[in-house]
């Protein structure tokens, strides 16, 4: 049988399952499992030779289908920790720990009736307007950056390829404006 004659067997046979066991394993998000699954067979046309060889190629699927789950659970993870202040929620969460700031500082302790004429509440609109105010600030190719490494989580080396330059320089760019918005989220809070 050629080569690419054993990788379609084997995508016939056991892609379906392989499917739905990558998308399961991934809290049935239906894109991030066909992504892992399409990774899987990839992996395999990139090492049919050994594949051929081995003795148990639907387990190696498998073995392997692990692999790419936890190499995506890991790269959402680190997009969890890179992800910048400019969620609703963390937002709100800035708002709250402002107010306590305040309640503990002594603006607000002398009388607790006080710190409810300050209303620090943020309806989803005014984090929208104020996070679009902030993003507005940044220059067309800043928010460009912005929006391709933390909206759309392409990743260091995927940005320095379509910028041409090196990775550490677009480290440095990215730094810049976080720092910029950093600066900016500190107007309103």
């Amino acid at each position: 049988m050629d080569e690419t004659g054993f990788i379609n067997e084997l995508f016939e046979k056991h892609y379906p399952r392989l499917l739905t066991y990558c998308t399961v394993r991934l809290k049935n998000d239906e894109q991030l499992g066909c992504d892992a699954a399409d990774s899987v067979f990839f992996i395999a046309s990139q090492k049919k030779e050994r594949l051929e060889q081995h003795p148990d190629p639907e387990g190696w699927l498998f073995k392997t289908a692990n692999n790419v789950i936890r190499d995506v659970r890991k790269k959402q993870k680190r997009m969890r920790k890179r992800s910048f202040p400019l969620d609703p929620s963390v937002l709100t969460a800035t708002v709250d720990s402002f107010e306590r700031s305040i309640r503990i500082g002594g603006v607000l302790s002398e009388g607790a009736d006080h710190a409810d004429e300050l209303d620090l509440t943020l309806s989803d609109d005014e984090i929208k307007d104020i996070k679009e105010a902030i993003l507005a600030s940044l220059r067309p190719e800043e928010r460009e950056l912005y929006d391709l490494r933390f909206e759309k989580g392409l990743s260091i080396n995927e940005l320095s390829a379509r910028y041409g330059i090196s990775p550490a320089a677009l480290k440095m760019r990215l730094s810049r404006i976080k720092l910029k918005i950093t600066d900016k989220t500190k107007i309103y809070f």
